[in-house]
């Protein structure tokens, strides 16, 4: 997509994740996705807010392979400890794609 001639990032964000009352590690963190046949840079970024989006970690970025694969698997891991988290991923202008689903390994911790 492009507005004024410029293209756009396209955005997806997770609902919140919550860790009870307590504290959880996030493990890995898997997305599986299809990237665009048209796509001129295929890259995603990973970044997530521990304050409820107000503010966002730095962007980890990893390659979604070649153009027109499917069933494309990106993980990411150790991302640490979080009470309440929100997630979004940040695809780069053009890659149209098809997401199919995100898969979280997180566990608790004692107080």
């Amino acid at each position: 997509a492009t507005e004024n001639g410029t293209a756009m990032k396209s955005i997806a964000t997770l609902p919140p994740l919550w860790a009870d009352t307590g504290w959880a590690v996030m493990d890995r963190l898997e997305l599986e996705l299809e990237p665009g046949a048209n796509a001129s840079t295929l890259d995603v970024d990973l970044q997530y807010s521990d304050d409820g989006g107000f503010t966002w970690s730095t962007a980890v970025g990893r390659s979604m392979g070649a153009s027109g694969a499917r069933g494309v698997r990106v993980y990411w891991n150790r991302l640490g400890k979080f009470r309440q988290r929100v997630i979004r991923f940040v695809f780069d202008p053009g890659a149209v794609l098809a997401l199919y689903g995100a898969d979280i390994t997180a566990r608790g911790m004692r107080s």
